[in-house]
């Protein structure tokens, strides 16, 4: 045996060992990952990829986050980096349930529970949130095999009592079905917020983002967090799905993260001006507007003006030059309404609000035609 030989036998041995009597530094051959420079153009040094489950100080900085929001104290709870929350949600369908699986998900609800559920083969069974105020949604459980929670709901605003959160997670563990707490609202929440993690923390995954609160949309993080039991196969499918997160926008995830209280209380108020801003405006036109309870939408109800929530979107966008979402984009209980997104600019939503309620007072009034 060559000397060179007999040294690479003796690095390994050690390397199994555990490096006994010298350190060996670990060596990641595996991926193909370069280590030249990038172009001097892009002004920065290689970046590899992340590990799957992403960044070890976002991980961290997403677990305590879910911890204190939630008041989940459990040693066990885990957090996997995604590729925003819509993804998060993906991979966990994919990973914990099987194909003609039913799935509860809310109606009116985020329109990608439903499309993403159905394009896995799973079965997308719509619940209103009132139900979970009684035990219509305890009876509907029986057979499930997940249940998505989202509050504050988007599109309503709707944001569910610590007393339906707690028959929800009852509910839940009677019948064996996994809670997926939809949260990527609730730093918008003002009065405290409670998680139906709190109640269920053994089956439940927390999804989070920082695209809302943080205003960081376009960098496609966020997180699933739960016990480690159900976010180990998540990390797995994710990484099928789409490997992990590109690793500049992990960082600035996590310098987010880090931003502190007193940034997303600044964030509140601002929201809170541009709601009421935009309520003042609407009614100002006579338009009736219920003020939700949290989030950056207001829901409009719109079926007394003749036509479908699709058909009044467009009219606006059409004449108006204003848009806005239907509902129906939202299951079939978000017929007859729109969705308004006053999270822009203040100047901005003032014009569309005016813009708007103009419209809606025209077609109220009968001189405006074309909403059916």
């Amino acid at each position: 045996m060559s000397p060179r030989e007999d040294s690479e036998r003796t690095l390994l041995e050690l390397r199994d060992r555990g490096g006994d009597g010298m350190t060996v530094r670990p060596l990641f051959m595996d991926l193909g990952t370069p280590s030249h420079r990038p172009p001097a153009s892009t002004g920065t040094d290689a970046v590899g990829y992340a590990l799957p489950g992403g960044v070890p100080d976002l991980r961290a900085a997403f677990e305590r986050r879910v911890r204190l929001r939630c008041g989940v104290d459990s040693p066990d709870l885990t957090a996997t980096v995604t590729a925003g929350s819509s993804l998060a949600f993906t991979s966990i369908v994919a990973a914990l349930t099987a194909p003609g699986d039913r799935i509860l998900v809310p109606d009116p609800g985020v329109a990608a529970y439903r499309s993403t559920v159905e394009a896995l083969g799973r079965v997308a069974d719509g619940y209103r949130l009132s139900e979970a105020d009684s035990t219509a949604l305890s009876a509907r459980m029986r057979g499930a095999r997940l249940v998505v929670v989202n509050s504050p709901s988007d599109p309503t605003g709707r944001v569910l009592s610590p007393q339906a959160l707690s028959r929800v997670a009852a509910a839940a563990r009677r019948h064996d079905v996994l809670i997926v707490s939809d949260e990527i609202h609730a730093d918008l929440v003002e009065d405290g917020y409670a998680s139906v993690a709190a109640e269920a923390p053994e089956r439940t995954l927390v999804l989070d983002s920082v695209s809302k609160s943080f205003a960081l949309a376009g960098t496609r993080v966020g997180c699933a967090a739960g016990p480690a039991d159900l976010v180990a196969p998540v990390t797995r499918m994710h990484w099928t799905l789409g490997m992990s997160v590109a690793v500049p926008s992990q960082r600035l995830a996590l310098a987010a993260l880090e931003a502190g209280p007193g940034y997303l209380a600044d964030v509140r108020e601002e929201l809170a001006h541009k709601k009421a801003l935009c309520t003042r405006i609407l009614r100002s036109h006579g338009v009736d507007v219920e003020v939700p309870e949290a989030g950056m939408f207001l829901w409009l109800d719109v079926s007394g003006l003749g036509g479908s929530g699709r058909a009044v979107s467009e009219l606006l966008d059409r004449t108006a030059r204003v848009a806005v979402s239907p509902g129906e984009l939202f299951g079939p209980a978000g017929a007859g309404h729109i969705r308004i997104n006053c999270a822009g600019d203040a100047i901005d939503v003032a014009e569309g609000a005016d813009r708007i309620g103009r419209l809606l007072a025209a077609l109220a009034r009968g001189a405006v035609t074309g909403s059916g």
